[in-house]
């Protein structure tokens, strides 16, 4: 057998001695490869994130309104005290009564609006319980007083002393003989809902005048209450403490009735078609809730 030479089999040797030490280090090499790839993939995500740009966020300084855009694209609804009224209803003459609603009803143009002069006549009216003058002792001589309503200029008190003569005062102001027994109908319907007579106070307050949209000018927005274009604006007398606008709006009624009524229903008999049914536009009301409610 031929020997190999010596440097041959050193060089073989060497080979075979490396083989097997790799051999017996293979596997804490991988453990190793392993772990270092893992040390090096958590590196790169630290650095990746670190370098990666956030989603652009909208600008809330330019898209977020301040309190004051919010205040003027929301303004609060005022706060208005409910005022309880010390006089929980009053009860009126035929005659007071359709002098009342019937003014009323030729001074503004909605319900709501005429149950707001209603407010301020009783206001007049109680004007000596606040030592501020006297307008009247009783609804007549305040609504018929010199001057003061327009549409009772040079009209006698005894034009309007019932349900007929209000209706042929409102025909000749243009009002069809349907259109103005509605319009009684409703009103006297309304002054007998305590919530409706209290709206109309807290609206008012204790204001004993009013004005017409030829005054808009003259409005003081902050002290003179308007419900609506084209209704009135109600202010304060000029002599007028706003201790005494309070303690005015106090003093009005909470309802207003019919004194001589003794149907349950406060209409006149004579429009009348059963104890249950009435004439309203034309067509036959099964109820005469529409009109009044039941008293006792």
């Amino acid at each position: 057998m031929t020997s190999l030479p010596s440097s041959t089999r050193s060089r073989r040797q060497c080979k075979n001695d490396w083989l097997s030490f790799y051999l017996l280090m293979s596997p804490f090499i991988a453990l190793t490869s392993t772990s270092l790839s893992g040390v090096l993939l958590f590196h790169s995500l630290r650095i990746h994130s670190s370098i990666t740009p956030t989603p652009t966020s909208p600008n809330l300084e330019s898209t977020t309104p301040t309190p004051t855009d919010l205040h003027l694209q929301h303004p609060p609804a005022p706060l208005e005290p409910v005022l309880q009224s010390d006089r929980p209803g009053i009860k009126l003459t035929t005659t007071e009564f359709y002098q009342l609603i019937t003014l009323s009803i030729l001074e503004a143009p909605t319900l709501k609006g005429r149950l707001d002069v209603i407010q301020s006549v009783f206001n007049r009216l109680n004007t000596p319980q606040v030592d501020l003058g006297n307008y009247g002792t009783n609804i007549t001589e305040v609504v018929f007083a010199e001057g003061q309503y327009e549409p009772y200029f040079h009209l006698s008190p005894n034009a309007i002393v019932d349900f007929d003569s209000a209706v042929t005062l409102l025909a000749r102001h243009g009002y069809t003989h349907r259109q103005a027994k509605t319009a009684l109908a409703e009103v006297t319907t309304a002054l007998q809902d305590p919530q409706q007579v209290t709206n109309a106070r807290n609206h008012v307050g204790g204001r004993t005048a009013f004005k017409g949209i030829s005054q808009y000018p003259h409005r003081v927005p902050s002290e003179d209450p308007l419900r609506a274009k084209g209704e009135n604006f109600f202010h304060i007398d000029a002599n007028q403490t706003y201790e005494q606008l309070t303690e005015l709006a106090k003093l009005g009624p909470e309802t207003v009735e019919l004194a001589e009524s003794t149907s349950s229903c406060l209409m006149p008999d004579h429009i009348r078609i059963s104890p249950a049914r009435f004439l309203h536009r034309g067509r036959i009301k099964e109820t005469c809730e529409f009109y009044t409610r039941t008293g006792a």
